[in-house]
């Protein structure tokens, strides 16, 4: 479904943020701590590098919270009674930075805005990432001063 939005690049900004992950029948767990939720996940994301642009970056939607859980190892995944935490490792972090680099490139080449293509999610991470995807995209040439 995205790659057919996504080709059509009136349609991909009109759809940027727009879509929400849901899963019923996930019991009194939180859905990102069932491994197949997780490994679904993964997958979307492995197979469109680029979801995060599709998908909503309000926090309660928890679409980067989602990919993060995903990306990272199962050990590092918390749920103490609480709300479910993740321990970020310097991997993590790295493939978050590429991954917010690939979706401000997919912004920038469907005529999108990249900063608000990207700031959503970026809110919950290290902000210095985004100024590291700015300085990316200048060195590649997707962007110019």
């Amino acid at each position: 479904m995205f790659e057919h939005i996504g080709a059509d690049p009136e349609l991909a900004r009109l759809c940027r943020g727009t879509v929400w992950l849901t899963f019923a029948d996930v019991g009194d767990s939180e859905p990102i701590m069932t491994p197949e939720i997780r490994r679904f996940v993964g997958a979307v994301h492995k197979r469109l590098n680029h979801a995060l642009y599709f998908l909503d970056s309000d926090p309660q939607a928890e679409s980067l919270a989602f990919y993060i859980a995903s990306i990272s190892d199962p050990n590092a995944l918390l749920d103490d009674g609480g709300p479910w935490r993740v321990v970020i490792t310097h991997d993590v972090k790295l493939q978050i930075e590429r991954t917010l680099l690939i979706v401000a490139q997919f912004a920038i080449s469907r005529g999108d805005d990249w900063l608000a293509a990207i700031l959503g999610h970026a809110s919950g991470v290290d902000r210095s990432m985004v100024i590291r995807v700015r300085e990316n995209l200048l060195a590649t040439g997707y962007m110019r001063v």
